[in-house]
């Protein structure tokens, strides 16, 4: 123990978030769906958002996402893209949302481009979003909003 109470690198970072406006550490972004070791992320919150990684700023190449949306049984679950900028190619970058818990699941939309969906319901209680990049063209991403149904 030097003596000191922050380190030098606790008070850069503390300065950086400050600079892009972030007050809390509850403000930075969530990569959990994206970090292979812990993906998918599975979120059971009543509403919320999700969005790519780095959203609104360009998301970064080689991105792989997935996240598992589930509400309690008896209720559907709702979810909007409400922005959607990413590569219009179908094979390099995506957005795809499933009914239920997995890829497997029957697909309810294949998304590129910058052309919104319709808002999407699942038939039971789970749905499985997956954001893929490839590595080369970007955008901003995506942002959805999901709500439970009862």
């Amino acid at each position: 123990f030097t003596g000191r109470l922050f380190s030098h690198t606790m008070i850069a970072t503390a300065i950086v978030l400050y600079l892009l406006g972030v007050n809390s550490v509850s403000a930075l972004p969530d990569q959990g769906a994206c970090d292979p070791d812990t993906r998918p992320r599975i979120i059971t919150d009543p509403e919320g958002n999700i969005t790519s990684p780095g959203y609104p700023d360009v998301y970064p190449d080689n991105s792989d996402c997935y996240w598992i949306l589930q509400a309690p049984e008896g209720q559907t679950i709702e979810i909007e893209v409400t922005d959607l900028e990413i590569e219009d190619c179908c094979t390099c970058d995506w957005l795809r949302v499933f009914d239920g818990n997995s890829e497997s699941s029957d697909r309810l939309g294949h998304y590129t481009a910058d052309d919104i969906p319709p808002v999407m319901t699942s038939s039971d209680n789970e749905l499985f979003v997956n954001f893929r990049s490839d590595y080369l063209l970007g955008g901003r991403g995506f942002h959805a909003t999901f709500r439970h149904i009862q």
